[in-house]
């Protein structure tokens, strides 16, 4: 990753790419989201947190 050129970093296991035509609270213009993942899919559904991101990739 640009910028992290030098520093310890775990490899990215999987990335989601989602389109959102109508934005999201804090930032409502249409834009895409990109999440790395350093967890399998099924690490990152178990982790409890805010329901908006829970299981939505």
């Amino acid at each position: 990753m640009d910028g992290m050129r030098g520093l310890p970093s775990p490899l990215i296991n999987h990335t989601n790419i989602e389109f959102l035509p109508e934005g999201h609270e804090g930032f409502e213009v249409p834009h895409y989201d990109i999440h790395h993942y350093f967890v399998t899919p099924s690490e990152r559904d178990a982790i409890e947190g805010d329901p908006i991101f829970h299981g939505a990739h």
